[in-house]
């Protein structure tokens, strides 16, 4: 944060890591980095990168010019958590399951992502999730009794109110398991990150904040021709 401005910067980075082995050692492995996604590139020719290997795709949120995860890892001890999707998984991660049948990871997206992609939005931006947004993620057609359905939409409407899950275990995804709290809240004019006691709050300009989404929003709503759906980005 500058000493003109009382709002710190925010950037949003696309990267593509691909999943590989060791030449020297082929029985470990590693995340290589292959590129940022450009500024014109459309996130639908980005995406695309995803067949053919095993790639991922993960969002980088540069705060003042530094990586999020560099804050991350000098304020929590003890932590392994990398620009890399590796050992805990950037909630924006995403990755194409070639043996999944399904002719595209744009495919695969809106099939696995988007009910939740639209709650991890919300989050991000600083809004409440309603109950209402949990019954979209888990709709009357699951094959669930009632009471066992409305018990975990009970469950998910508590843990998705909490604080926002940013990175995770890459595995279980649990709260007690590779997660970092972070507290993210809104006014009229900006966005605050609350991420330790012993750190001071990021505060956003809202507009800027929300302008660094736009394009990934866009995209998403591409992915689904649910009308609900589209309405429900739009909201955001």
């Amino acid at each position: 944060m500058s000493n003109q401005n009382k709002y710190d910067t925010f950037e949003l980075k696309w990267s593509i890591y691909e999943y590989r082995r060791r030449k020297e050692d082929n029985t470990k492995k590693y995340f290589h980095f292959i590129r940022h996604k450009e500024a014109t590139e459309s996130f639908t020719d980005f995406f695309s990168l995803l067949q053919g290997g095993k790639k991922y795709i993960t969002s980088n949120y540069i705060i003042n010019g530094v990586d999020f995860v560099q804050y991350v890892k000098i304020i929590v001890s003890s932590t392994i958590i990398l620009e890399a999707p590796n050992h805990s998984f950037n909630t924006l991660t995403f990755n194409f399951n070639a043996s999944a049948r399904r002719s595209t990871a744009e495919d695969y997206m809106s099939e696995l992502y988007l009910p939740s992609l639209y709650i991890t939005l919300k989050q991000i931006l600083g809004k409440k999730i309603a109950y209402e947004d949990i019954v979209y993620w888990l709709p009357d057609s699951l094959e669930m009794d009632k009471e066992s359905l409305d018990n975990l939409r009970q469950e998910h409407y508590e843990e998705e109110s909490k604080d926002m899950q940013l990175y995770c275990c890459s595995q279980c995804g649990d709260r007690e398991c590779g997660y970092y709290p972070l507290e993210i809240s809104r006014d009229d004019t900006s966005i605050k990150w609350r991420f330790h006691e012993y750190h001071r709050p990021f505060v956003f300009k809202s507009d800027e904040y929300e302008k660094s989404f736009t394009d990934f929003k866009e995209f998403v709503k591409t992915l689904s021709k649910d009308k609900y759906f589209q309405n429900l980005l739009d909201s955001l």
